[in-house]
C-alpha cells in the first residue's frame, strides 16, 4: 500500500515538472536576447523581444533555459525571459482551442481569412551584436577617437564605428586578446582597437598575464564541435607558417591550408589534431604603404598607435581569410634651417721694433685679430731699417731684404714681425 502511495506522488510530481517545464515563456519586451551554443558559448543568433520559447526542462539550468529559435538550439539567460505575454499576443491561462469556428451560413458571407504572419527573420550582418570581457566599447567621432558612454555590448551594423579599449588591472600585464574564443598575440602591447564594417557578432576578450581568459575555447571543446566541414586559413596580401615554439616559425611561408582533418606539422614534423590551427601570420608589404590594420574575414580590424605587422593565432577553429589593411607611408622631410654660421678663428700678432695698425688696433706692439685680417706694421727706428722677419724668415724682394719703414700682412696664422735696426 505504502509503495503504492510514493508511486503515486511521484508520478504527480512528474506530471507538474513536466507542465511547469512545458510552459512558454517569451523574450522581454524592449530587448534582444543572443541564443549561445552549450559548449562553446558562441552565439548562434540573436532572438528578437517578444518571441516565445518553449524551455527543454532536462537540458535547462538554474541560469540559463535550453531553447530552440531559428534552427539552432542553445542557451538564454532567464533573466531575459518573461512568462508575460506581449499586448498583441493572447495570454498563457487562454486556450486558444476555447473559441468556437463561426457558423457560415448562405447568406453570410465567410469572413476574409486572417493571415498567418510571416516568421520573424533571422538576424543578418545588418544587425549584430558587438561584446567586451576585460574591456569596454564606445563610439569613434570623426577623428576616429573614442568618446561618449562605454559599453560592454552594443548591437552594431557594417558601418559602425567602435573603439574596444582594455581595461588593464593595476598590477596586470596585457598579453592579447581573444576573437570569439580565439586567442591572437599581436606581438606589440595593443590596448585599443578599432572595428569597422563588422560582418558578424563578435565577442572580444583582453587577456592578462598569469590569468584565465573566461571565453577561450578548450581543446575539448574544440574537438567536439568537429564536423567534418571543411576549415580553410588562408592570407592574402601575406603568407603564415606553422609554429615550432613560442612564437618561433619555421616549415615555410604559405598562402593556405585545411586543417579540416588531422594533419603534420610542417615545423615540427609531429602530428597535430585538425579542426584548430596555431600558425604565425605576416603581412607582405609593398614599397610606400605601411599596415595599420588586419581583416578578420570582412571585419576591419585596426590597432591603435601601433603597427602590427605580424600576429600569432591560437587553435583557430573556423575558417577565415587574414589580410592586411594598407595606408601610404607618409614621408616626413627634415626642417629647413639656415647653414650654420661658420665659425671664425683668430690669431695673435706681436711686433719687436715695430708696431701695427688693423683689425681695431692702433699702433699697437701686440694683440689678437680675425683671420684674414689686413694690417699696417711701422718701424719704431728713426735711423733706417736693415730688414724686417716675419715668424723667424726674412722678409725678400727681388733678391734683397725690405728695408722701408711700413710693410703690410694678411694675417692667417699666429704672426710674430720683427723689425731689425740699419746700423751706420
Amino acid at each position: 500500500m505504502r509503495r503504492s502511495i510514493r508511486l503515486i506522488v511521484a508520478l504527480v510530481l512528474c506530471l507538474c515538472m513536466c507542465a511547469a517545464l512545458a510552459d512558454t515563456y517569451y523574450v522581454k519586451p524592449d530587448t534582444s536576447v543572443s541564443l549561445r551554443d552549450e559548449s562553446t558559448n558562441d552565439v548562434l543568433i540573436t532572438i528578437p523581444a517578444g518571441t516565445a520559447l518553449e524551455p527543454v526542462g532536462d537540458k535547462s539550468t538554474d541560469l540559463c533555459a535550453y531553447v530552440t529559435y531559428g534552427g539552432f538550439s542553445g542557451l538564454v539567460l532567464w533573466n531575459y525571459l518573461t512568462r508575460t505575454a506581449p499586448a498583441d499576443m493572447p495570454p498563457d491561462d487562454v486556450d486558444p482551442f476555447a473559441t468556437k469556428a463561426p457558423i457560415v451560413s448562405a447568406e453570410t458571407p465567410a469572413p476574409n481569412p486572417t493571415p498567418t504572419p510571416a516568421p520573424t527573420p533571422a538576424p543578418t550582418p545588418e544587425n549584430t551584436t558587438l561584446r567586451t570581457v576585460n574591456a569596454v566599447i564606445q563610439r569613434a567621432n570623426s577623428r576616429n577617437k573614442a568618446e561618449g558612454a562605454t559599453m560592454t555590448e552594443m548591437v552594431v551594423t557594417p558601418s559602425d564605428n567602435v573603439i574596444i579599449t582594455a581595461q588593464v588591472p593595476r598590477g596586470k600585464k596585457l598579453v592579447g586578446w581573444l576573437f570569439n574564443g580565439v586567442h591572437y598575440n599581436l606581438m606589440r602591447s595593443v590596448k585599443s582597437l578599432r572595428l569597422t564594417n563588422i560582418d558578424r557578432s563578435w565577442t572580444i576578450e583582453a587577456v592578462f598575464k598569469n590569468t584565465n581568459p573566461s571565453t577561450i575555447h578548450t581543446p575539448e571543446a574544440i574537438q567536439a564541435a568537429r564536423t567534418g566541414l571543411q576549415l580553410l586559413a588562408e592570407v592574402k596580401n601575406g603568407e603564415f607558417c606553422h609554429l615550432k615554439e613560442g612564437t618561433t616559425g619555421g616549415g615555410g611561408w604559405i598562402k593556405q591550408f585545411d586543417f579540416t582533418n588531422d594533419y603534420t606539422n610542417r615545423a615540427t614534423g609531429a602530428l597535430e589534431r585538425g579542426g584548430q590551427l596555431t600558425a604565425k601570420v605576416r603581412a607582405t608589404i609593398p614599397r610606400g604603404k605601411r599596415v595599420v590594420g588586419w581583416k578578420f574575414d570582412e571585419t576591419h580590424v585596426y590597432t591603435v598607435g601601433v603597427a602590427v605587422k605580424q600576429f600569432v593565432v591560437y587553435t583557430l577553429d573556423t575558417s577565415m581569410v587574414y589580410e592586411p589593411i594598407f595606408d601610404k607611408v607618409t614621408e616626413t622631410k627634415p626642417p629647413v634651417t639656415d647653414p650654420p654660421t661658420p665659425t671664425t678663428r683668430y690669431y695673435n700678432v706681436t711686433c719687436r721694433g715695430c708696431d701695427f695698425s688693423g683689425g681695431g688696433y692702433t699702433h699697437a706692439t701686440s694683440g689678437t685679430v680675425p683671420a684674414n685680417t689686413k694690417i699696417t706694421v711701422y718701424t719704431k727706428f728713426m735711423g733706417g731699417v736693415a730688414e724686417w722677419r716675419v715668424n723667424g724668415g726674412s722678409l725678400m724682394s727681388g733678391g734683397e731684404y725690405v728695408q722701408s719703414n711700413t710693410i703690410t700682412r694678411t694675417i692667417k696664422s699666429d704672426t710674430t714681425i720683427v723689425c731689425i735696426q740699419q746700423i751706420n
